[in-house]
C-alpha cells in the first residue's frame, strides 16, 4: 500500500510524512489476501500457397480469476497526527477472453511498384464480473503500528457484469517504388458491450460503438543511411471496465508523427528522431479502486530522441530522451482542469546505460555494465495543486557467457534510493518507487537464433 504524503514542505511534500519507513505495513495481517489465477492457451497457424500468397490464423484463450481483501489508506486523520486513516475492501473478479484473427498476405509487382497487401477480418469476446464491497478498520499509528483492530465488511457497492463483442476488418498495402516506402491502411470496427450492476437499479445498459479507423505512411531511404518519414493513425479502443453498469464511450485518438531514422554505412548502430501530436478523446484514468474516472480529451506533444550502438570490441551503447507536453484539452466534469498536465507524466525522461563483455582471454564472457534512468518532477494530481520531486536511479548488470551457458544479474536502483513515484492525490494516493531488485537469470541454448 502507498504512503499518504500530505500537503506542506518542499513541492508539497511534508518531510516529516514522506520519511516514515518504505517498509511499514499499514494494512492487517490477517485480512489481508491477494489471490490471482491465470491461464492461456492459443495457437499460430501459418500456410504458404506460393512465395506471392501466405494465410494466417492467430487464437487465443485467456482466463484470469482474482480475490482479494485488504486494508487500505486514505490519509492521516489530521495534520498534527500520526494517525493514518484505513478502509477495508473486498474484490472478486474473473475475466474471460476468446480472440481470433485470421489474414491473408498477398506480395505483386504493377510495374514499378511492388505491393506486400494485406487483409483480414478479427474477432473478440470479452465477459468480465467485477464485484466489490467496502467496510470500516480502525485507523492506525504509522511510526508504532498496533494490528489487529476490528473489521467491517459492508454492503457491495459494485457487482458488475459486462460482455463485449468486437469484430474487425481490415487492409493494409505497404507500396514500394525503389527507396520510397508507402504504407496505407484502414479499418472498420463494430463493438457491442452490455453491462449490468446487480447493486445498482438501473437497467442493462447495451452499446453499440462503431468506427472506422485509418493510417498512412511514408519513408524514404537514401544511400547514406538516412530515412526520413512521416505517418498519421488513428486509433479506436472499446471499453470494457463499466462503472455502475453504465457502458463508457470508447477511447478513440489521432497521430502525426515526422522523424528521421540514422544507420551510418559499415556501422552497427541507428539513430532515430521524432517530433509528434497524439490526441485521444474519451481517456480515463484509475484513481486507486475508482476505475473508469473520464476526463475527456487530452493532448501530447513532444520530441523522442534514440541512440543505440553495437561496437566491434565488445561494447554496446543506449540512450534515449523523451520530452513530452500533455495537456488536458477538454474536461466537461472539471473544466477548470482544462490546461494541466495529467497526472504521474513528466515533461522530461531519459537513460542511458553501456555494457562491455570480454573478448578474449581467460575471462572471456564476462560482462558487466551500468546505467542511469531519470525523469523530471511531475504532478500530484490533475488540478496540477502539487509536483512529486524529480528522480535519477542506478541500474547495473553483471554476466558470464560460455558457450550454450548464460548467467545474467540484473540489479534496478542498485543503491537503494528511496523516492516518491506517483501520486494521484494530495491527501492519500502516492507510493514509493521500486527499491533495489535484484533478478539471476541462467539460459542455455540449444541451437543458434
Amino acid at each position: 500500500m502507498g504512503p499518504s504524503i500530505p500537503p506542506g514542505g518542499r513541492n508539497g511534500l511534508s518531510a516529516k510524512r514522506a520519511a516514515h519507513p518504505v517498509n511499514r505495513f499499514l494494512g492487517e495481517p490477517d485480512f489481508d489476501r491477494y489471490d490471482t489465477d491465470m491461464a492461456m492457451i492459443g495457437y499460430l497457424f501459418e500456410h504458404r500457397f506460393s512465395d506471392a500468397v501466405t494465410v494466417r490464423q492467430n487464437l487465443r484463450y485467456s482466463y484470469l480469476k482474482n480475490e482479494q481483501d485488504q486494508v487500505y489508506g486514505f490519509g492521516y486523520v489530521d495534520a498534527s497526527s500520526n494517525q493514518f486513516g484505513r478502509f477495508s475492501s473486498v474484490g472478486r473478479s474473473e475475466l474471460d477472453t476468446f480472440a481470433v484473427d485470421n489474414n491473408a498476405q498477398v506480395k505483386v509487382d504493377t510495374g514499378p511498384f511492388s505491393h506486400t497487401a494485406v487483409i483480414g477480418l478479427d474477432y473478440r469476446y470479452t465477459s468480465l464480473s467485477d464485484f466489490g464491497a467496502e467496510g470500516t478498520a480502525d485507523s492506525i499509528d504509522v511510526f508504532d503500528p498496533i494490528y489487529g483492530g476490528p473489521i467491517t465488511v459492508g454492503a457491495p457497492y459494485q457487482d458488475i457484469n459486462t460482455k463485449q463483442r468486437q469484430i474487425g476488418v481490415y487492409a493494409q498495402d505497404q507500396i514500394k517504388i525503389d527507396k520510397l516506402s508507402i504504407v496505407l491502411g484502414g479499418r472498420y470496427d463494430w463493438a457491442d458491450t452490455k453491462s449490468k450492476d446487480a447493486v445498482s437499479a438501473e437497467p442493462e445498459t447495451d452499446q453499440m460503438d462503431r468506427a472506422f479507423t485509418g493510417k498512412a505512411g511514408l519513408i524514404y531511404n537514401f544511400d547514406n543511411g538516412l530515412a526520413p518519414y512521416v505517418s498519421y493513425s488513428e486509433s479506436f479502443l472499446p471499453v470494457v471496465a463499466s462503472p455502475g453498469g453504465t457502458a463508457l464511450k470508447p477511447d478513440t485518438g489521432q497521430q502525426y508523427e515526422a522523424g528521421l531514422k540514422f544507420q551510418p554505412p559499415e556501422w552497427n548502430a541507428t539513430f532515430t528522431a521524432a517530433v509528434f501530436e497524439l490526441t485521444r478523446q474519451n481517456v480515463q484514468q484509475s484513481t486507486g479502486p475508482v476505475t473508469g474516472n473520464v476526463i475527456g480529451e487530452v493532448r501530447s506533444r513532444g520530441l523522442e530522441l534514440e541512440g543505440v550502438a553495437t561496437l566491434a570490441n565488445g561494447v554496446n551503447l543506449r540512450a534515449a530522451y523523451t520530452y513530452l507536453d500533455l495537456e488536458i484539452t477538454k474536461n466537461p466534469s472539471a473544466p477548470e482542469r482544462e490546461g494541466n498536465m495529467t497526472y504521474g507524466i513528466p515533461k522530461h525522461a531519459g537513460a542511458i546505460w553501456a555494457d562491455y563483455t570480454l573478448q578474449t582471454g581467460a575471462l572471456k564472457g564476462l560482462g558487466f555494465g551500468g546505467g542511469v534512468r531519470a525523469q523530471s518532477s511531475t504532478f500530484g494530481d490533475n488540478d496540477n495543486s502539487f509536483k512529486v520531486p524529480s528522480v535519477a536511479v542506478v541500474d547495473a548488470l553483471l554476466s558470464y557467457k560460455r558457450d550454450n551457458y548464460k548467467l545474467a544479474l540484473n540489479v534496478s536502483n542498485l543503491f537503494d534510493k528511496r523516492y516518491v513515484a506517483s501520486c494521484f492525490s494530495r491527501d492519500f494516493g502516492c507510493f514509493y518507487g521500486e527499491g533495489r531488485k535484484a533478478i539471476l537469470k541462467a539460459t542455455y541454448t540449444w541451437w543458434a537464433s
